[in-house]
């Protein structure tokens, strides 16, 4: 039976309004297709339409949309291969032209079981029509099957043009919809990569798009990201945000199209990460600054290593400047005895007959020079273990009042040769303390060594002691010159007390060493001083253990 009054004329073509409300409602691509194959059946009783569309390849049919024909037929169409010889379609697709094929029962185009199966399922005429993307690569094929051997009237083809059309944007927009979710993809596997984000800031809303997520190295869930570009400037170091906002108006009102930053960035539980954020500054016609895209990593662990290099090369520049010192003052402080060895050795040379007295006097100038040569190198080795935490102690229960005392009794000769009165005042009843009775006359000789350098004749020493919730607190307080203001902090570094052009004689290792001593047996040590009024120093040892 002919269907001719009923055939579809320009008039019945479906409208752009009725298409473009069908795609809206529609939810995913497959959907679409078969919406626009409903809309031409029921414009046009009986023609049954299909769209098929390509793989990438553009060697198999990637969507088969026929919702009105046997579902063999669509099956058969996701499996065959699109070929030259492939039925209308195929040729469609390969001369890139309409196909009409006005009787499928007899077309050469079409195997004998295709042509029987046509017959049965009552479609006798077959039009495809490719349809082409913008840069003119075929996308697919609408094809109008009829139940009827016949070519298409000028109502239909009109139809048909427009079908092709709308298939076409349906799969253009369905294509952009691809390699959009394929760049996101891309964006955030690169950024995943990089440990941190890539974002699309729009300068004109003040809004930031972020491509990934940003728990890993910031902690933040998806949902807890805000858009606003507020959010994100709050989370930068209060100590960057300046600097960062003045690079930021640079780089949007000057000429380049890019920016690299680097600062700290609040994590979710407040720590801050090291981020490196660059970026490319998008610009309308007007030269105006409306968008940025970039990404941003955290190089956290990039600045600890350079953190950690600076702090070392810092380490080695310390230790050169020490090496340079220590080599300095030894060097200083060998000048004097070396010098005197040099005069007697000559003396000795130039006189053929010495008398007895003379040589006595120079052996005696010959061991003094000696004896300070080898207290230098004592010094020296101590100070060397000491910072290398290897100084040996042979601890023991030591009495306060025993070990001031042996002090006092070691140095009553230089203090009385000097002057100067050494005193003990020590309680009875005080506690031992766990210690390294000859460490602790070492510390304690040095402190009154140092303080007979400094205290003027009919001046006094006092060694005191008293109990401490620690275990015992020792003081060493003399009547002497003093210590400015501006050295106190220095006491205890090596050689602190060297004055220029001479002076007070010493290898300013023995305060560094009486510190060194105590911190080793896990004590505290300091110093109070005022100018002409001397000064005491001060040190807690832990109690001996009952």
């Amino acid at each position: 039976m002919r269907h001719s009054a009923k055939r579809p004329s320009d008039a019945a073509v479906p409208s752009a309004t009725t298409a473009d409300d069908a795609k809206r409602d529609l939810v995913t691509f497959d959907q679409a297709l078969d919406a626009l194959c409903l809309l031409v059946d029921e414009q046009a009783p009986g023609l049954v339409s299909g769209v098929l569309v390509l793989d990438e390849a553009g060697s198999r049919w990637e969507v088969v949309a026929s919702p009105n024909l046997p579902e063999s037929w669509r099956q058969y169409g996701r499996t065959t291969r699109v070929t030259p010889r492939g039925g209308a379609s195929g040729v469609a697709v390969h001369e890139r032209r309409q196909v009409i094929v006005t009787d499928l029962t007899v077309s050469p185009l079409y195997a004998a079981a295709n042509r029987e199966a046509s017959r049965a399922a009552n479609l006798h005429a077959c039009w495809a029509t490719p349809f082409f993307s913008s840069d003119g690569r075929v996308l697919g094929v609408v094809t109008i099957y009829c139940r009827e051997p016949r070519a298409p009237t000028r109502g239909e083809q009109g139809l048909i043009a427009r079908i092709a059309s709308l298939a076409c944007t349906v799969t253009e927009r369905k294509l952009v919809q691809d390699a959009l979710r394929a760049s996101e993809e891309r964006f955030e596997l690169a950024a995943t990569a990089l440990a941190g984000f890539v974002y699309d800031t729009d300068l004109l809303a003040g809004r930031v798009r972020v491509y990934n997520r940003l728990d890993g190295a910031f902690g933040f869930r998806s949902d807890e990201v805000e858009t606003d570009l507020r959010w994100w400037q709050d989370r930068v170091h209060p100590d960057d945000a300046a600097r960062v906002a003045q690079a930021w108006q640079t780089a949007l009102g000057g000429d380049d199209g890019s920016f690299v930053l680097e600062y700290r960035f609040r994590h979710r539980d407040g720590h801050y990460v090291d981020v490196l954020d660059s970026g490319r500054i998008v610009r309308n016609a007007s030269g105006r600054a409306v968008r940025i895209v970039g990404g941003s990593r955290d190089v956290s662990e990039r600045r600890q290593v350079e953190r950690q290099r600076d702090s070392l090369i810092a380490d080695l520049e310390a230790a050169t400047r020490l090496r340079d010192d220590v080599l300095a003052a030894v060097a200083h402080d060998l000048r004097d005895p070396l010098g005197t060895m040099s005069i007697c050795a000559r003396t000795l040379l130039a006189d053929e007959q010495p008398t007895v007295e003379s040589v006595r006097e120079i052996a005696s100038l010959l061991q003094r020079s000696t004896d300070w040569m080898d207290r230098l190198i004592r010094d020296l080795s101590d100070v060397s273990s000491i910072e290398a935490g290897r100084l040996s102690l042979y601890r023991r229960s030591v009495a306060p009042t025993v070990v001031l005392a042996e002090t006092i009794h070691l140095h009553a000769v230089p203090a009385s040769a000097a002057g100067v009165a050494l005193e003990l005042d020590v309680p009875r009843g005080l506690p031992d303390v766990h210690a390294d009775p000859e460490r602790l006359l070492q510390a304690f000789g040095n402190l009154v060594t140092n303080a007979l350098k400094f205290t003027q004749r009919g001046g006094r020493i006092i060694l005191h002691a008293e109990r401490d919730p620690v275990g015992v607190r020792f003081t060493v307080e003399d009547s002497g010159a003093g210590i400015a203001p501006d050295l106190l902090p220095h006491v205890f570094d090596r050689f602190w007390n060297r004055p220029p052009g001479g002076g007070v004689r010493g290898s300013g290792l023995g305060l560094a060493i009486v510190r060194g001593i105590v911190e080793a047996h896990g004590g505290s040590i300091g110093v109070e001083s005022e100018l002409t009024k001397g000064s005491r120093f001060s040190l807690t040892l832990p109690r001996a253990v009952t």
